[in-house]
């Protein structure tokens, strides 16, 4: 078995509206229920999105990772220490896509910091 929550999400998300299809995905877990099962090596919310997408997720993860940006976590120790800790709240798999989001935000933030005054 590929993904344990594929199937069932696409299933019952068929017939949703987008935001009734969001509000579904966004109660899938960050981390797999089932590690030895599931083979995606990501978490069941991730990998739904990855294949059907959900626009309210990635843009709360964006806006996550601009906003710690935004507070000064941008140096290695600042960014290891924020990891730690949200590896430690959700889990390593959304903990790294933290860490992604913000090196993908991190080059891109002179597009969204234009007028800032820091």
């Amino acid at each position: 078995m590929i993904s344990c929550c594929l199937s069932r999400a696409m299933t019952r998300t068929a017939d949703m509206t987008a935001e009734g299809r969001e509000a579904e995905i966004n109660r899938l877990p960050d981390e797999c229920p089932s590690p030895g099962i599931c083979t995606t090596g990501m978490g069941c919310r991730a990998y739904v999105v990855s294949v059907i997408g959900n626009e309210a997720v990635r843009r709360r993860d964006v806006c996550e990772a601009r906003g710690y940006i935004r507070r000064g976590i941008t140096t290695p120790a600042k960014v290891n220490q924020l990891i730690d800790d949200m590896t430690k709240r959700r889990g390593v798999v959304a903990a790294e896509r933290l860490r992604a989001d913000m090196r993908e935000e991190w080059l891109k933030r002179g597009k969204w910091m234009v007028g800032r005054h820091s």
